[in-house]
């Protein structure tokens, strides 16, 4: 079981294993579900909400979450005990950061002598610009050198929430499971920027696969969830800014920014080496380093097993040379150009949502509708979804004749193809 925790290396592990699943099992390595990881599962036993796809009504990332049944890990691990396999790989780095309530939980149901814990952990110098960016791309608005003083609680009087203390603490961590699992069912793995292999042929020995069955090489940005460079966060974080001052709901913002603007960056962008790095300024990299050196200290003396150099917490030469690295710093015009776009982007797109609300009407339950159909990604869906006594005025002012006639096209498609299928 890979609990993380975050900005690890997580994503890139588990784009590999979901996208090899049928390769692992030939190797006699079940990766259960057809999902990335298995964060449903895990947040169904930890009572934590999950984001709901197009919710109608959240304004919020908050408001758009919703808890899983316990069934959920119920099934998931009924669906394990079927299997012949005698490995099975479970991936979900938010489980690093859970209570030992949960923690206990997790080795109960999975069967404390069948079950291995694997740590995944990262030089805090290095987590910390990460962790930051991730929550941008959840519409956080705070600026790095904020965040920073509220995460070493300099200049910010407000507590750092115990969620946040079990993720950074990485000593505590590693404590925690070998209470729980024990030390001889502990591995930590201290990923390496200088040998990016590490990593995925740690996972291949632990699980028996041949090596370079796991190798992340061939992913793409999005697909290993890199890092922004210092231009593009701070794009995204103006325009967070500019999303929340103008009240733009998230389901708007998930599809548009979060799943379009973000991806489309990560995917087909590669950053430039004379681009700004987004790391940290001398007095939290020191601070990071002492935590680093802490936590090696602690896990080395924990009893648990370790593949990599616990030096790496706090000692890394050419990480920290990148921090004093002269960079050619990205002008203020090409940021402000470049938030201006995206927040129009975003106008255009309420302007339109507010053109569909006024045809679909003002009674309550078709304003719980139309918000329902703003957040359908597909043209065809919208017009299949008004309801039939607006439909046709709404639509013959709304859309030209060739969205409606691709609409109409689409529709019949799908109903010959079921036709098709109903005669077999």
């Amino acid at each position: 079981m890979h609990i993380g925790p975050m900005k690890t290396g997580s994503t890139s592990i588990q784009n590999v294993a979901s996208r090899k699943r049928a390769e692992l099992l030939r190797n006699g390595v079940y990766y259960p579900g057809r999902r990335l990881n298995h964060r449903r599962p895990a947040w169904a036993l930890m009572e934590k909400k999950v984001e709901v796809a197009g919710d109608p009504k959240g304004r919020t990332i908050s408001d758009a979450r919703r808890k899983l049944p316990r069934e959920v890990w119920t099934h998931f691990v009924q669906d394990i005990d079927k299997k012949d396999s005698r490995r099975v790989l479970i991936s979900d780095e938010t489980i690093a950061g859970t209570s030992d309530e949960y923690a206990w939980q997790f080795i109960d149901g999975l069967g404390q002598e069948r079950t291995h814990v694997v740590l995944t952990i990262r030089s805090p110098a290095e987590v910390y610009p990460a962790y930051w960016m991730q929550e941008l791309k959840d519409g956080h608005t705070r600026s790095f050198d904020q965040w920073l003083q509220h995460i070493f609680r300099v200049n910010d009087e407000k507590p750092l929430s115990e969620l946040l203390k079990r993720r950074f603490d990485l000593g505590a961590a590693v404590d925690q499971w070998i209470k729980i699992a024990g030390a001889e069912n502990i591995t930590v793995i201290v990923v390496d920027k200088e040998n990016k292999s590490l990593l995925s042929s740690a996972f291949e020995a632990l699980l028996g696969l041949p090596r370079g069955t796991l190798n992340t090489d061939s992913l793409d940005g999005a697909r290993s969830n890199r890092s922004m460079s210092a231009l593009e966060a701070e794009i995204i974080r103006r325009v967070n800014v500019y999303a929340k001052n103008n009240n733009i709901r998230w389901s708007l913002y998930r599809h548009t920014i979060k799943s379009g603007v973000i991806q489309k960056l990560l995917s087909e962008r590669t950053i430039s080496d004379r681009e700004t790095k987004v790391t940290l300024p001398e007095w939290a990299a020191n601070l990071a380093a002492e935590e680093g050196q802490r936590y090696a200290e602690r896990i080395r003396e924990s009893g648990a097993r370790i593949i990599g150099n616990l030096e790496n917490l706090y000692t890394n030469s050419n990480y920290y040379a990148d921090s004093v690295k002269s960079f050619s710093q990205p002008r203020s015009h090409e940021i402000t150009l470049a938030v201006t776009a995206i927040c129009g982007a975003l106008d255009g797109i309420k302007k339109f949502e507010s053109s569909m609300h006024k045809g679909v009407g003002s009674e309550p339950g078709n304003q719980s509708r139309f918000h329902e159909l703003a957040s359908l990604e597909m043209f065809r869906d919208v017009v299949d979804s008004f309801p039939e006594t607006v439909r046709q005025s709404h639509l013959e002012k709304t859309f030209t004749t060739k969205e409606l006639g691709s609409a109409f096209i689409s529709r019949a498609k799908k109903a010959l193809l079921r036709r098709i299928a109903s005669s077999k």
